[in-house]
């Protein structure tokens, strides 16, 4: 018996075989071509999207040698990607997916502040204010927002949408049954945009729960994907959610980072208060809660790579040069804000900085700072989240980067942390094979599931020398964006102007 999970990101497709226990049988990612038509937005053809799920659904299958009838469930997970379609079930554009910064129109933002209200917001992620970053951050990532924006600058493509899915595993889910349907969605506020503006509900057919079969794999898909017809679709969550399930998250002090694409940084909590400016969400579990940051680090790790290793630009390639540097980069610093920041730092205006650049650094270093960069500023919100009294006991890593040993090491060194390594990386997909288990009577309940299926590989140890130069490094890196925060908006401001 196996279950098949699916994670629709913004960089990679990806599909993961599980046994009963945990196991991972087989995995297969697909490169999704996410493009950029304009700084800051986003933008995938949702019909390639498809196309590489069946891929990879044939690859794993045939990966894992088991046959298609051993698979007794499918569970998606994903992330925003918003899709409209004309009556005929044809996408009227390319899906916008997240990380993409468009907004409604100012008359629009204005007029959900005045019916929805700044408290009314701030309270639903968890915050005790918000400011103008922060509200167009929040902006950004509500699946209404892309639908204002589309209202505004595409009215004919509007006028023709008949249907909308607004995350990666409702367009899986679609695919697989043939039929739209929607998760009941956690948020309020997004449900008051979307009345607010009259966007029409028989758009986002059927509601489900977290968990709940919403269907089955049609003829059609099992034909393109290899999967037995009539085999259950189980309503996953967003991939976000799923990997907290997925990485064993189920106490409070458990703190998780999730690289990939956005690395995210989430702990337990069994308050639901606001802390360390992180964004509150309900976990998958009942009465607990996760306190969450995701700054988007993929981008600029993708930049640095692209840049300086030549051939394939394969991530084994870029590890081997930041494996080639000594630790500390030779006093050479990253701020790794090269798409804005929207972690413990807020301002979609913010720039990449290279602090201390000499002529004698290398390839290597500028690597080396890129990474170190990257998890500077997984500490800068960790300390954060101290600060405000959250217990930190233990850190798991998990994601496509947490395979690299060499990462985890310098996070270990870094956070000054032992950090646990989770045996399947994969935790997305694992919390959506746990969610598949549960509703097809695999698993009793969650709790359960996570106990039979969730497992730690390897501690890293920190080494005690590095830890300390890397606090050494850590009191010049929390200083750059303060220091230089003026200097970014007037580069924004030049650069709005140029662009």
């Amino acid at each position: 018996m196996s279950v098949l999970s699916l994670d629709f990101g913004t960089s990679f497709l990806k599909a993961c075989l599980f046994a009963a226990d945990g196991r991972l049988l087989a995995s297969v990612s697909e490169e999704l071509n996410a493009r950029t038509p304009r700084s800051g937005e986003v933008e995938l053809d949702p019909e390639a999207g498809w196309d590489a799920a069946c891929r990879a659904v044939r690859k794993t299958l045939l990966e894992a040698g088991v046959a298609s009838s051993d698979v007794h469930a499918v569970c998606a997970t994903g992330t925003t990607l918003v899709t409209v379609y004309d009556e005929s079930g044809r996408a009227l554009r390319p899906s916008i997916c997240f990380g993409d910064m468009r907004l409604p129109p100012q008359e629009d933002i204005e007029t959900i502040l005045q019916s929805v209200g700044p408290e009314r917001i701030a309270a639903a992620f968890g915050l005790r204010e918000l400011d103008d970053h922060t509200l167009a951050i929040i902006l950004s990532t509500l699946t209404s927002s892309k639908l204002l924006w589309l209202r505004a600058n595409e009215p004919e493509t509007y006028a023709h949408t008949r249907a909308a899915v607004t995350t990666g595993w409702e367009l899986l889910n679609m695919r697989l049954t043939g039929t739209v349907s929607h998760q009941e969605n956690p948020i309020e506020v997004e449900t008051r945009i979307s009345e607010l503006f009259d966007v029409p509900r028989s758009w986002f057919g059927d509601q489900y729960r977290t968990g709940e079969v919403v269907g089955r794999v049609s003829g059609e898909a099992a034909s393109r994907t290899g999967l037995p017809k009539g085999t259950p679709v189980v309503a996953g969550a967003w991939d976000s959610m799923c990997g907290f399930l997925g990485s064993g998250m189920t106490r409070p002090g458990i703190a998780l980072n999730i690289a990939g694409t956005t690395d995210v940084l989430a702990v337990a909590s069994r308050t639901g208060e606001p802390a360390g400016g992180g964004f509150v969400v309900r976990h998958i579990i009942p009465g607990l809660w996760v306190v969450t940051l995701s700054p988007i680090r993929g981008p600029t790790l993708d930049w640095f790579r692209d840049l300086l290793v030549d051939g394939e630009r394969s991530y084994s390639e870029f590890d081997d040069l930041v494996a080639g540097a000594a630790p500390g980069s030779g006093g050479l610093l990253c701020l790794p804000y090269m798409s804005g920041e929207k972690g413990a730092v807020r301002d979609l205006d913010a720039r990449g900085i290279l602090l201390g650049l000499d002529v004698a650094h290398t390839r290597a270093d500028l690597a080396r700072a890129a990474v170190e960069g990257s998890i500077l500023e997984l500490r800068r919100i960790l300390d954060g989240y101290e600060g405000a009294g959250l217990r930190v006991d233990e850190v798991r890593v998990s994601g496509g980067r947490a395979r690299s040993r060499l990462w985890n090491q310098m996070k270990a060194d870094i956070l000054g942390r032992v950090v646990h390594v989770l045996a399947v990386p994969e935790t997305g997909c694992l919390g959506s094979a746990i969610l598949a288990s549960v509703a097809i009577g695999v698993q009793s309940d969650l709790a359960s599931g996570v106990d039979s299926m969730v497992h730690i590989a390897e501690a890293i140890v920190p080494d005690p020398d590095t830890v300390d130069l890397y606090a050494e490094v850590f009191d010049v890196y929390r200083e750059m964006y303060q220091t230089n925060r003026g200097l970014l908006a007037g580069v924004a401001r030049l650069r709005n102007r140029l662009l």
